[in-house]
C-alpha cells in the first residue's frame, strides 16, 4: 500500500510546507498591522503597563485580543445580568473582572462556578476600558483545582512574552489548519527555551 517514499517525504504529514517567498502577499501582515487572536497569558502587571486607552492591549507591536490569567478573587458583586470581582495576582496588583449572563442561554449546569471570595480562578477573557479603567470581559471562569496551575501560569506569561517579543521584527504566516498542541508540550518548551536564553 505504501511503500518508503510515501512515507517520509517532504509533504509535511499532510500540512502544506509554506515558504514565504511563494505565499501570498495577502497572507503576511507587516509588523504594525499585527494582530494576535490567540489567547496570550498575562499577568496583571502587564495588563496595567501595556494597556493604552487610545490603542489598546499591545504588547511588541501586537495587539492582544484576549488573555487568560490566574489570581485570587476579591471582593464579589453579583448582579442580574453579570457577576463583577477583583482579581488579584501574585504581582499584588488587583484588575476587575466582569463576567456578563447571557439570560436567554442561561443554565445552571452551564453558569459559571460559585465565584467566592478568595477563591483561586482562571479567567479568560478581552482586555475593555471604560471611563478611563481597564477591566476584563471574562468569557470563561475555571476555578484552579490544583496549586501547580499558578506556577503552570506563570512559565506561561514569559513563554508568551519571550515569543511575542522574537516576533516583533518577523512578518507573520497565517496558517489555517494549526493542529492543537497539549499544555504539557508548551511548558516545556518555554522552559527549554527561557534555559537556553537570547
Amino acid at each position: 500500500m505504501f511503500d518508503d517514499t510515501d512515507m517520509f517525504d517532504d509533504s509535511g504529514a499532510g500540512f502544506m510546507e509554506i515558504d514565504a517567498n511563494t505565499a501570498d502577499q495577502s497572507e503576511i501582515k507587516a509588523p504594525t498591522e499585527r494582530t494576535t487572536r490567540i489567547l496570550v497569558a498575562v499577568n496583571i502587571e502587564m495588563l496595567k503597563k501595556y494597556h493604552t486607552l487610545e490603542h489598546g492591549f499591545i504588547i511588541h507591536d501586537q495587539e492582544v485580543y484576549a488573555v487568560t490569567i490566574v489570581g485570587q478573587v476579591e471582593s464579589v458583586s453579583h448582579q442580574m445580568s453579570f457577576s463583577s470581582f477583583m482579581l488579584r495576582d501574585d504581582c499584588g496588583l488587583a484588575i476587575e473582572v466582569k463576567l456578563w449572563i447571557d439570560q436567554e442561554r442561561y443554565d445552571i449546569a452551564t453558569a459559571a462556578p460559585s465565584i467566592v471570595e478568595n477563591a483561586m480562578v482562571r479567567v479568560n477573557g478581552q482586555v475593555r476600558s471604560k471611563e478611563g479603567q481597564v477591566y476584563i470581559s471574562a468569557f470563561k471562569v475555571i476555578t484552579v483545582e490544583e496549586i501547580n496551575e499558578i506556577s503552570n501560569h506563570n512559565l506561561e506569561v514569559m513563554y508568551h512574552y519571550k515569543t511575542m517579543k522574537s516576533m516583533k521584527q518577523k512578518p507573520i504566516l497565517i496558517l489555517t489548519n494549526i493542529p492543537e498542541v497539549d499544555d504539557h508540550e508548551v511548558i516545556s518548551g518555554a522552559v527549554a527555551r527561557l534555559n537556553k536564553g537570547p
